[in-house]
């Protein structure tokens, strides 16, 4: 009995070592397995990347070389295009080019922009007065005022604008004729006679349009001025001829002192209680306590065309009003300096 059960448990034990060693060398297999199929992953892995790595080695190859055909085609075609641009350049250059004053002569009346001209030479002005125009602030004048002057002048001109200095003798004697205040009576009739002379310092300042270029061109712009003036002055009481019966001023006669005490003029036209202008009476100038002036301004718009067929020679035609005078026509012939 008990050695049946040694035996049974021998077996056992032998059983169960064998078990063991079993079981050990799963163990053992278990990890070599992974490692084998790890090992053929990393394989496969380096596979795929050599496989990426060529197609990528051949893609960058391929770029490289389609960059090289696309510089040899550019390189190809830059000739082409250089030689278009030469032959653009060529053609330009053939063409004649224009510039400023090329094809003007030495007599050119063209004026440069920003150039500065200066001339110099002769004006003549007639000064205009109607008697109408007279008449709106006093009564009596001769017919029409006209007045010649001749003067010096220089101008100066830029982009332009010209600005002309002129000086202007002008001589203002008249002939006896009558005058008096709008509002005063026929008593106050007198005879006045002009002997007065100027000469007027004025500056024309000019803008111009061109109207027919540099030749032709519309002025306008201002005149201004003053006049310094000499001369006498003559005036006196006056009435109408003896025998004769007021109504008609431009034939009365100036009084003279025994008029004024005797006749039928004394006490009316010829007034000693008025004043004491008696024939060959001379008004004192401003200085001396009188109303003759001495100094007459001037000022006014003005209008004009200006002539220039060649580069030193310069005419113009000028129409304004100086509000202290009248209408004035003028003309000036100027030497370019």
């Amino acid at each position: 009995m008990s050695s049946l059960l040694v035996r049974r448990l021998l077996g056992l034990a032998a059983g169960s070592l064998a078990l063991l060693a079993v079981a050990d060398a799963s163990a053992r297999a278990a990890p070599k397995k992974d490692a084998d199929a790890e090992a053929d992953a990393a394989s496969d892995a380096d596979a795929k990347g050599s496989k990426k790595k060529g197609a990528d080695a051949a893609d960058a190859k391929g770029s490289k070389k389609k960059g090289a055909d696309d510089d040899d085609a550019d390189a190809a075609k830059k000739p082409d295009d250089d030689a278009k641009d030469a032959d653009a350049d060529a053609d330009k250059d053939a063409k004649p080019k224009k510039k400023e004053g090329a094809s003007l002569s030495p007599n050119s009346a063209h004026e440069e922009e920003g150039k500065d001209y200066y001339f110099i030479g002769l004006r003549y002005r007639h000064t205009l007065l109607p008697q109408f125009l007279l008449n709106m602030f006093v009564d009596g004048g001769p017919s029409v005022v006209s007045i010649p002057g001749i003067g010096l002048e220089v101008s100066k001109r830029r982009d332009g604008f010209e600005l002309v200095g002129a000086l202007t003798y002008q001589n203002w004697g008249m002939s006896a004729f009558p005058f008096k205040g709008k509002s005063e009576s026929d008593y106050a009739w007198e005879t006045v006679q002009s002997k007065l002379q100027m000469i007027n310092a004025t500056a024309d300042f000019l803008w111009s349009t061109k109207i027919n270029g540099d030749e032709v061109e519309f002025l306008y712009g201002v005149t201004a001025g003053i006049a310094f003036v000499w001369g006498d002055l003559l005036h006196a009481q006056s009435h109408p001829p003896n025998g004769t019966s007021p109504g008609k001023p431009s034939s009365y006669v100036a009084c003279q002192p025994s008029d004024a005490t005797s006749g039928p003029w004394a006490g009316n036209y010829c007034n000693a209680a008025d004043n004491n202008r008696w024939a060959g009476y001379v008004e004192p100038s401003w200085a001396n306590g009188g109303y003759r002036p001495m100094l007459w301004p001037t000022f006014g718009p003005q209008l004009g065309l200006r002539i220039k067929p060649t580069k030193q020679f310069v005419a113009r035609v000028d129409l304004g009003v100086n509000v202290f005078s009248g209408i004035f026509l003028g003309i000036g012939a100027d030497y370019g300096l």
